[in-house]
């Protein structure tokens, strides 16, 4: 039974005489509401206040075909007042995003109330002004993310998960600035607090919970984040409900950004339960397994592959370039479970910490695309652009690249480094020139053969790789001859992919490639940013090579002072 104190935390009721809410209180009606249950709809007529207590609340509206998401609202909220105001038909739809207990407020009480006392109408006015001001502000400026609920989730029993959670909540606090609690649902030792000796830490589940005992068991790790335990013997023996584990992650998204669940490794009810309360899963798989992804529905899903160290290259290679995959060494698992040592927070430099970054961005959605653009000499521009992007730590997760980016591209997305490319291009002049008068063939489709170019590009990017082999993923940009559309190409051979981007024109023979021959695709997408968007990059960066020369900016005069 709710009591006066618990209502009083809601905004609806602040300032209102107690006497006043003891009278409503035996008048409101507590109902439950599971995930994705709708609790009304837009144009039904309104005959309540909903006063939420736990859970997660969104609220839309439909425009003409589709909907859209006007906002969520969490404990302490309430909404409907509207349709009790104007006695019109609801204006938006609410459905639960997280199991949500709620009070319905008749219309007939609310009346009622406001004439006896008229504060709860200050309490509306005050609440409908600052959504207003919210939602207008928010016009104008990017508006903050809603709080994630991600779970990370292993079909076989792996010590590569909670290595992962709690590396993923270093890397996310690290890069996003944002605060990060980690939900350890662990069901048998040792648990997260023993992995990191962090000692014996309160848990949540052994008393009801609220907001103000949960605030009482979290932890802060020296790396930045959040730690919040659930009772293991509890856990074990099933007695953590639904309800309990939909009103912590209730709590905790009111006070963190990232909620990351480590969910047990057991299955359980208490694991679906949280799989299924949760916005994304991350679930991990090994490299040459298909991952069960037809077991969840609602959630966004990202698979994350893992293969020891000594896999064989083959194995690694059945994943796509753009997989996300844990390369996972002995060494590191034993300094994290025997020494308590996370490596993206001592060393972000390795191998699995840069696995572990890249997954960060995803669920964050920081991936960074790169699009090079650039023709002969002036592409050559991109070395140093790479340069200060691996100056400042700024990674890059994607590539959309034509003519001479094409070729930065792929030798940087094959995991060459920016010396290692700068070298090739300092030591050309020993192999010009490129061209010779053997090489005149204006009856080819161009004016010369490319032979010696790609036999040179061949030393470096050898026949036998494909897109497949890349460290990156790569777009190469090209143009079909009969139809001058643009085809991006990012399967197949690699020095075929180049030798299609590099094709200008009239200089270079087009390049059969299945039905239709390919030329040099800058001529129609010279800064190919509309491809890293099709690639699903969240930041984008574009080199222009072709801009002019001369400064873009009118110089002072030589007597200015």
């Amino acid at each position: 039974m709710i009591t006066i104190s618990e209502l009083r935390k809601n905004a609806l009721f602040l300032g209102v005489k107690t006497s006043e809410i003891r009278r409503i209180l035996p008048t409101l009606r507590q109902e439950y509401y599971p995930r994705s249950a709708v609790i009304c709809r837009e144009g039904e007529p309104g005959t309540c206040i909903y006063i939420i207590l736990s859970g997660q609340v969104k609220l839309s509206i439909i425009e003409k075909t589709h909907t859209k998401t006007l906002t969520y609202l969490n404990a302490g909220d309430f909404f409907g007042e509207g349709a009790i105001l104007t006695n019109e038909p609801r204006s938006v739809t609410a459905e639960a995003v997280i199991d949500a207990e709620i009070l319905l407020f008749n219309q007939q009480t609310f009346h009622d109330l406001v004439e006896r006392d008229a504060t709860i109408m200050h309490n509306i006015i005050r609440t409908i002004d600052r959504r207003i001001r919210k939602r207008t502000l928010g016009m104008f400026h990017q508006q903050v993310k809603q709080s994630q609920i991600i779970a990370l989730y292993s079909p076989k029993k792996n010590p590569w998960k909670t290595f992962l959670a709690v590396s993923l909540a270093v890397s996310l606090s690290q890069q996003t600035a944002q605060s990060v609690v980690v939900l350890d649902m662990t069901m048998n030792a040792p648990a997260i607090p023993q992995i990191l000796n962090m000692g014996e830490l309160p848990t949540i589940g052994e008393d009801e919970i609220s907001e103000e005992r949960i605030k009482k068991t979290l932890v802060q790790h020296d790396a930045g984040f959040h730690l919040a335990p659930m009772t293991t013997t509890l856990l074990k023996q099933g007695k953590i409900s639904r309800e309990q584990i939909a009103s912590t992650l209730s709590v905790l998204q009111t006070l963190f950004q990232y909620v990351i669940i480590n969910t047990p490794s057991e299955i359980s009810n208490n694991t679906f339960e949280a799989l299924d309360l949760s916005h994304e899963v991350v679930l991990l798989s090994p490299v040459h397994e298909e991952p069960p992804t037809g077991m969840f529905d609602h959630q966004d899903i990202i698979t994350v592959y893992y293969c020891p160290e000594e896999t064989q290259e083959t194995e690694k290679r059945t994943v796509a370039p753009s997989s996300l995959v844990l390369i996972s060494t002995q060494a590191v698992e034993q300094k994290f479970y025997a020494h308590g040592q996370i490596p993206v927070h001592k060393d972000s430099h390795d191998t699995t910490s840069a696995a572990i970054h890249k997954i960060a961005r995803h669920i964050a959605n920081l991936r960074i695309g790169l699009a090079l653009g650039g023709i002969a000499a002036r592409g050559l521009s991109h070395i140093g652009v790479l340069k200060v992007l691996e100056n400042n730590n700024i990674p890059i997760d994607m590539i959309s690249a034509s003519n001479t980016g094409a070729v930065i591209g792929a030798m940087y997305a094959k995991g060459m480094s920016l010396a290692e490319i700068e070298q090739i291009v300092l030591d050309l002049e020993q192999h010009l020139p490129l061209f010779s008068a053997r090489d005149f063939n204006p009856f080819s489709g161009g004016l010369l053969k490319n032979r010696r170019l790609l036999a040179l590009i061949a030393e470096f990017l050898p026949e036998h790789l494909t897109f497949h082999d890349l460290t990156i993923p790569l777009r190469m940009i090209t143009m079909a001859l009969d139809t001058g559309k643009e085809v991006a190409l990012h399967t197949g051979s690699l020095l075929k992919g180049i030798e299609a981007s590099i094709a200008m024109p009239g200089i270079f023979p087009p390049v059969h490639y299945q039905e239709t021959f390919l030329v040099d695709g800058s001529t129609i997408n010279p800064v190919p940013i509309s491809d890293l968007v099709e690639m699903q990059a969240d930041i984008l960066v574009g080199v222009n090579s072709f801009a002019p020369l001369t400064p873009s900016y009118t110089p002072p005069p030589k007597d200015y002072h």
